[in-house]
């Protein structure tokens, strides 16, 4: 559906407290076989954007918007993480007071 253009990231920002649409989901999923980090940033009116149970090829935002989001995944792609680290990093406190 979309071309990376040799980008190795995207934030991809969402409205409100809820979820991707489902276009943007299946963008997202195609970006990742592409190899590009995908972090969803909503905009819930305060909190949180709470990652799934089950951690998929999406990170959420954590208490981050999209600005900050950006800001974050360009630090942790410029250090050379892969995405398991910037998963834990975006998602890492949160998934473990939600789910532990």
């Amino acid at each position: 559906m979309f071309n990376a253009d040799g980008a190795k990231g995207i934030v991809i920002m969402g409205i409100g407290p809820g979820s991707l649409s489902t276009a943007a989901t299946q963008a997202a999923e195609d970006l990742h076989g592409k190899g590009v980090v995908t972090v969803a940033s909503l905009r819930p009116f305060f909190g949180a954007v709470v990652p799934s149970p089950e951690p998929g090829n999406i990170i959420s935002s954590g208490f981050l918007h999209d600005e900050q989001s950006r800001i974050q995944l360009q630090l942790a792609l410029a250090s050379g993480f892969e995405f398991t680290k910037i998963r834990r990093i975006f998602e890492g406190e949160i998934r473990k007071a939600v789910f532990n």
